[in-house]
Protein backbone atom coordinates (compact mmCIF):
# COMPACT_ATOMS: atom_id res chain seq x y z
CA UNK A 1 0.00 0.00 0.00
CA UNK A 2 2.78 2.17 1.07
CA UNK A 3 3.83 1.65 -2.82
CA UNK A 4 0.83 2.91 -4.07
CA UNK A 5 0.30 5.68 -2.13
CA UNK A 6 3.68 6.88 -2.63
CA UNK A 7 2.09 6.44 -6.83
CA UNK A 8 -0.13 8.30 -6.30
CA UNK A 9 1.60 11.23 -4.20
CA UNK A 10 3.75 11.42 -7.72
CA UNK A 11 0.77 11.81 -9.81
CA UNK A 12 -0.73 14.82 -8.04
CA UNK A 13 2.43 16.00 -7.72
CA UNK A 14 2.75 15.87 -11.45
CA UNK A 15 -0.56 17.07 -12.35
CA UNK A 16 0.04 20.29 -10.25
CA UNK A 17 3.31 20.79 -11.83
CA UNK A 18 1.68 19.73 -15.43
CA UNK A 19 -1.21 22.60 -15.15
CA UNK A 20 0.24 25.96 -14.58
CA UNK A 21 -2.62 27.69 -15.29
CA UNK A 22 -4.17 25.97 -12.33
CA UNK A 23 -3.60 29.04 -10.36
CA UNK A 24 -5.56 31.11 -12.83
CA UNK A 25 -9.23 29.49 -12.55
CA UNK A 26 -11.85 32.02 -12.00
CA UNK A 27 -10.18 35.10 -14.05
CA UNK A 28 -11.38 35.58 -17.52
CA UNK A 29 -9.06 37.31 -20.54
CA UNK A 30 -11.91 39.23 -22.06
CA UNK A 31 -11.56 39.61 -26.32
CA UNK A 32 -9.53 42.97 -27.89
CA UNK A 33 -12.31 45.58 -28.21
CA UNK A 34 -12.99 46.62 -31.73
CA UNK A 35 -12.19 50.83 -31.88
CA UNK A 36 -15.26 52.90 -31.92
CA UNK A 37 -16.11 54.39 -35.20
CA UNK A 38 -16.35 58.21 -34.75
CA UNK A 39 -19.02 59.84 -37.04
CA UNK A 40 -18.23 61.78 -40.05
CA UNK A 41 -18.21 65.67 -39.84
CA UNK A 42 -21.89 66.65 -41.39
CA UNK A 43 -20.79 69.14 -44.22
CA UNK A 44 -21.55 72.64 -43.65
CA UNK A 45 -23.86 74.42 -46.26
CA UNK A 46 -22.58 77.57 -47.13
CA UNK A 47 -25.55 80.78 -47.34
CA UNK A 48 -26.36 81.37 -51.10
CA UNK A 49 -24.68 84.95 -51.99
CA UNK A 50 -27.27 87.62 -52.21
CA UNK A 51 -27.32 89.93 -55.06
CA UNK A 52 -26.40 93.82 -53.85
CA UNK A 53 -29.48 96.14 -54.45
CA UNK A 54 -26.66 97.97 -57.60
CA UNK A 55 -26.74 94.70 -59.94
CA UNK A 56 -30.72 94.22 -59.71
CA UNK A 57 -30.60 98.69 -60.72
CA UNK A 58 -28.62 97.62 -63.20
CA UNK A 59 -30.56 94.48 -64.92
CA UNK A 60 -33.82 97.43 -64.94
CA UNK A 61 -31.47 100.19 -66.92
CA UNK A 62 -30.31 98.04 -69.24
CA UNK A 63 -33.93 96.52 -69.86
CA UNK A 64 -35.26 99.51 -70.09
CA UNK A 65 -32.26 101.42 -71.84
CA UNK A 66 -33.97 100.52 -75.52
CA UNK A 67 -37.50 102.86 -73.83
CA UNK A 68 -34.92 105.80 -73.67
CA UNK A 69 -35.11 105.02 -69.62
CA UNK A 70 -32.00 106.67 -67.98
CA UNK A 71 -30.87 106.23 -64.47
CA UNK A 72 -30.61 110.14 -62.75
CA UNK A 73 -27.16 110.99 -61.15
CA UNK A 74 -28.29 112.33 -58.06
CA UNK A 75 -24.77 114.05 -58.13
CA UNK A 76 -25.83 116.32 -61.14
CA UNK A 77 -29.03 117.34 -59.70
CA UNK A 78 -29.08 120.69 -58.83
CA UNK A 79 -30.02 121.92 -55.39
CA UNK A 80 -31.69 124.92 -55.10
CA UNK A 81 -30.19 127.66 -52.75
CA UNK A 82 -31.70 128.41 -50.14
CA UNK A 83 -32.24 132.19 -50.53
CA UNK A 84 -33.83 131.69 -53.40
CA UNK A 85 -36.05 129.27 -52.52
CA UNK A 86 -38.96 131.45 -51.07
CA UNK A 87 -38.25 133.32 -54.35
CA UNK A 88 -38.86 130.39 -56.47
CA UNK A 89 -41.66 128.46 -54.20
CA UNK A 90 -43.83 131.57 -55.03
CA UNK A 91 -43.43 131.62 -58.63
CA UNK A 92 -44.08 128.24 -58.46
CA UNK A 93 -47.23 128.74 -56.47
CA UNK A 94 -48.44 131.16 -58.47
CA UNK A 95 -48.18 128.84 -61.45
CA UNK A 96 -49.87 125.15 -59.81
CA UNK A 97 -52.60 128.21 -58.64
CA UNK A 98 -52.02 127.32 -54.72
CA UNK A 99 -48.80 127.50 -52.60
CA UNK A 100 -49.92 124.66 -49.92
CA UNK A 101 -50.98 121.97 -52.62
CA UNK A 102 -50.88 120.74 -56.45
CA UNK A 103 -53.51 119.61 -58.23
CA UNK A 104 -52.70 116.09 -59.91
CA UNK A 105 -55.38 115.24 -62.37
CA UNK A 106 -58.21 114.66 -60.00
CA UNK A 107 -55.43 114.49 -57.09
CA UNK A 108 -53.83 116.70 -54.52
CA UNK A 109 -50.50 115.90 -53.68
CA UNK A 110 -49.64 115.80 -50.23
CA UNK A 111 -47.97 119.27 -49.37
CA UNK A 112 -44.49 117.43 -47.73
CA UNK A 113 -43.85 115.09 -50.50
CA UNK A 114 -44.25 118.49 -52.90
CA UNK A 115 -41.91 120.69 -50.50
CA UNK A 116 -39.28 117.88 -50.34
CA UNK A 117 -39.23 117.32 -54.18
CA UNK A 118 -39.00 121.53 -54.86
CA UNK A 119 -36.19 121.88 -52.07
CA UNK A 120 -34.38 118.83 -54.34
CA UNK A 121 -34.84 116.40 -50.98
CA UNK A 122 -37.06 114.37 -52.94
CA UNK A 123 -35.25 113.17 -55.99
CA UNK A 124 -36.57 110.71 -58.93
CA UNK A 125 -34.52 107.71 -59.48
CA UNK A 126 -34.97 107.00 -63.10
CA UNK A 127 -36.45 109.05 -66.04
CA UNK A 128 -37.84 108.02 -69.24
CA UNK A 129 -37.35 110.69 -72.06
CA UNK A 130 -40.17 110.85 -74.79
CA UNK A 131 -38.63 113.13 -77.27
CA UNK A 132 -39.05 111.64 -80.48
CA UNK A 133 -41.58 108.72 -79.60
CA UNK A 134 -44.22 108.54 -82.05
CA UNK A 135 -47.69 109.53 -80.39
CA UNK A 136 -49.24 106.03 -81.04
CA UNK A 137 -46.28 104.51 -78.60
CA UNK A 138 -46.27 107.01 -76.17
CA UNK A 139 -48.47 105.10 -73.39
CA UNK A 140 -47.51 102.02 -74.02
CA UNK A 141 -43.80 103.07 -73.40
CA UNK A 142 -44.84 104.89 -70.49
CA UNK A 143 -46.76 102.26 -69.42
CA UNK A 144 -43.75 99.25 -69.43
CA UNK A 145 -41.89 102.55 -67.78
CA UNK A 146 -43.79 102.76 -64.28
CA UNK A 147 -44.83 99.07 -64.26
CA UNK A 148 -40.73 97.86 -64.10
CA UNK A 149 -40.16 101.01 -61.96
CA UNK A 150 -42.99 99.84 -59.72
CA UNK A 151 -41.48 96.43 -59.49
CA UNK A 152 -38.08 97.44 -58.86
CA UNK A 153 -39.08 99.27 -55.69
CA UNK A 154 -38.39 102.74 -57.33
CA UNK A 155 -40.50 105.42 -55.50
CA UNK A 156 -40.31 108.61 -57.36
CA UNK A 157 -39.55 108.87 -61.44
CA UNK A 158 -39.38 111.46 -63.63
CA UNK A 159 -41.32 111.03 -67.73
CA UNK A 160 -40.16 113.77 -69.99
CA UNK A 161 -42.73 114.98 -72.52
CA UNK A 162 -40.96 118.07 -73.66
CA UNK A 163 -42.67 121.72 -74.09
CA UNK A 164 -44.13 121.21 -77.41
CA UNK A 165 -41.95 124.92 -77.91
CA UNK A 166 -41.92 123.49 -81.64
CA UNK A 167 -45.02 122.65 -82.21
CA UNK A 168 -48.20 125.30 -83.46
CA UNK A 169 -50.64 123.67 -81.38
CA UNK A 170 -48.80 123.41 -78.08
CA UNK A 171 -47.56 120.16 -76.03
CA UNK A 172 -48.44 117.01 -78.07
CA UNK A 173 -46.75 114.18 -75.59
CA UNK A 174 -48.01 115.88 -72.32
CA UNK A 175 -51.72 115.43 -72.55
CA UNK A 176 -51.34 111.65 -73.72
CA UNK A 177 -49.24 110.99 -70.68
CA UNK A 178 -51.68 112.47 -68.51
CA UNK A 179 -54.70 111.03 -69.95
CA UNK A 180 -52.43 107.22 -69.06
CA UNK A 181 -51.18 108.70 -65.67
CA UNK A 182 -55.53 108.88 -65.23
CA UNK A 183 -56.39 106.32 -66.38
CA UNK A 184 -55.13 102.93 -67.01
CA UNK A 185 -51.38 104.35 -64.70
CA UNK A 186 -53.33 104.42 -61.65
CA UNK A 187 -52.96 100.49 -61.14
CA UNK A 188 -48.92 102.13 -60.21
CA UNK A 189 -49.10 105.50 -59.69
CA UNK A 190 -50.14 107.53 -56.40
CA UNK A 191 -50.02 110.80 -57.51
CA UNK A 192 -48.13 112.68 -60.14
CA UNK A 193 -46.91 116.50 -60.31
CA UNK A 194 -45.36 118.86 -62.57
CA UNK A 195 -41.59 118.93 -62.44
CA UNK A 196 -40.06 121.83 -60.41
CA UNK A 197 -37.96 124.29 -62.97
CA UNK A 198 -34.75 122.43 -61.75
CA UNK A 199 -36.32 119.07 -63.00
CA UNK A 200 -37.78 120.22 -66.25
CA UNK A 201 -40.98 122.40 -65.15
CA UNK A 202 -43.90 122.14 -67.99
CA UNK A 203 -41.53 120.06 -69.42
CA UNK A 204 -41.65 117.21 -67.17
CA UNK A 205 -44.00 115.25 -65.17
CA UNK A 206 -42.86 113.81 -61.78
CA UNK A 207 -44.48 110.36 -60.73
CA UNK A 208 -44.74 108.81 -57.46
CA UNK A 209 -45.44 105.63 -57.07
CA UNK A 210 -47.25 102.58 -55.11
CA UNK A 211 -45.22 100.55 -52.69
CA UNK A 212 -46.14 97.20 -52.24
Amino acid sequence: MCGVDSIMGKKKDNAQFNNPFSALKGLSVSADKKPEKKPEPKPVSQPEPKLPQIEADADFFSEMSGLGVRKIDRDSLEKPDPVRLSAETEAEASFYGKKERVQTGGRVARPRRDKLLRRGDLEPQAELDLHGVKTDAVQQKVGWFLENSKFYGFEAVRIITGKGNHSDTGPVLRPLVEAYLNGPGRTYVIEWVQAPPKQGGAGAIIVFLKVD
